[in-house]
């Protein structure tokens, strides 16, 4: 089964419309570590190194995060996330909880915390990691 790598512009689009039949044309194709066989999932290639972590699990910039857009987000999953109407770029963050309230926590210490808005739209949660060793440059 072959993952679609998508533009992070085009994540909003693609969950909000599911249509298979228009879907954005993808970077590229990956293999995605294994996982059920269904419709849904999608891959962003990470640009930053805003969830590369000193210790721990970390996402590395150049990585491909695999996203299930069928899967509801929870506290203490890694989700990509809207804000509401896809205006801004989604993010890749950590749902944590403090009390009540919900944050969107980077890995990397050097990015700020975000609280979680009603304005938010979860775009499916990030359930794998696909890295590329062989440096073709």
């Amino acid at each position: 089964m072959l993952v679609p790598v998508l533009q992070w512009q085009d994540a909003f689009r693609w969950v909000r419309d599911r249509n298979y039949g228009d879907m954005p044309t993808p970077i590229r194709w990956v293999f995605p570590p294994i996982m059920k066989e269904q419709l849904g999932y999608y891959g962003l290639e990470l640009h930053d190194d805003s969830m590369q972590a000193t210790e721990g699990l970390s996402f590395t910039r150049g990585g491909v995060i695999v996203v299930d857009q069928n899967h509801e987000a929870q506290v203490d999953d890694y989700v990509v996330i809207a804000d509401e109407g896809g205006k801004g770029k989604p993010l890749f963050r950590q749902i944590i909880s403090d009390g009540k309230d919900l944050f969107l926590r980077p890995r990397n210490p050097m990015y700020p915390i975000r609280p979680v808005t009603d304005g938010h739209v979860a775009l499916g949660v990030v359930v794998g990691q696909v890295l590329d060793l062989t440096s073709g440059e």
